[in-house]
């Protein structure tokens, strides 16, 4: 399965990964000191890139957040940073002996023994 993308990959970033990648074939080619350090250079200068959109995006992320953020977009903001992308399981009641698994049925069952519950 293919990852989502990442917000801070950009043109650079992957302009400098694919040189990286030729300069790391030319070493594997022709094992050479100077196509060494050649390649380090390249990474070197791809993880930096790397770095730098990495902490521009998470500070340009984190500052949409205000005193002012409804509760609704924090945690839906909390809840990206965290990586909570697991899918939903599905939830599965037994009501009088019988599996009930459809999200209607269970809400209507609910409301009814809260109703029965509180008057």
């Amino acid at each position: 399965t293919k990852r989502p993308p990442v917000p801070w990959w950009n043109a650079e970033i992957k302009n400098l990964n694919k040189t990286k990648k030729q300069l790391l074939n030319i070493f594997k080619r022709h094992r050479t000191s100077e196509n060494w350090v050649k390649f380090k250079i390249a990474r070197a200068r791809e993880r930096s890139a790397k770095r730098k959109a990495q902490r521009e995006s998470w500070q340009e992320y984190t500052s949409t957040l205000t005193h002012f953020s409804s509760q609704r977009e924090m945690w839906k903001k909390v809840g990206c940073i965290i990586g909570s992308t697991r899918p939903q399981r599905e939830h599965t009641l037994l009501i009088n002996g019988t599996a009930v698994k459809e999200p209607e049925r269970i809400a209507k069952y609910l409301v009814e023994f809260f109703r029965e519950i509180s008057s």
